[in-house]
């Protein structure tokens, strides 16, 4: 464990050799390709992460546009059900206005009372006489 954490806090050593020399330090000798290999890998590799990231972003957006849009959809036509629904139901109580006369149902009352007291008194009479 102390060993790795030495690693981590060690200073990068640099040499420029020649064909034949000796290092100064013990480690890896790389020549100028394998170090711009090394380098074009990192860059392709942050640049393939940024295209990921970039794909990842626009499709989470897109699926995002898309529940949006079902959202507001369903939103749409229940406020257009609701709407007609709430007409409807206005002609509904304007119609009822209309038909129930309250002056009406009093003189619809009376008669009624009227001709059922008329018609139990008829009756009465009739069934005392009859006898």
């Amino acid at each position: 464990m102390i060993f790795l954490l030495s690693l981590a806090f060690a200073e990068p050593q640099y040499q420029k050799l020649n064909a034949g020399d000796v290092a100064s330090f013990d480690g890896r000798l790389l020549n100028d390709e394998a170090i711009a290999t090394m380098i074009s890998q990192c860059e392709f590799n942050v640049e393939q992460c940024d295209i990921q990231n970039d794909l990842q972003c626009n499709m989470d957006k897109a699926k995002m546009k898309y529940d949006f849009d079902i959202l507001n959809a369903k939103y749409k036509s229940l406020e257009y059900k609701h709407e007609t629904l709430m007409k409807l139901k206005d002609e509904e109580i304007e119609i009822l206005q209309k038909h129930s006369n309250i002056n009406r149902s009093f003189w619809v009352f009376v008669g009624g009372f009227t001709l059922g007291t008329g018609a139990s008194l008829v009756t009465y009479y009739t069934v005392r006489n009859t006898q």
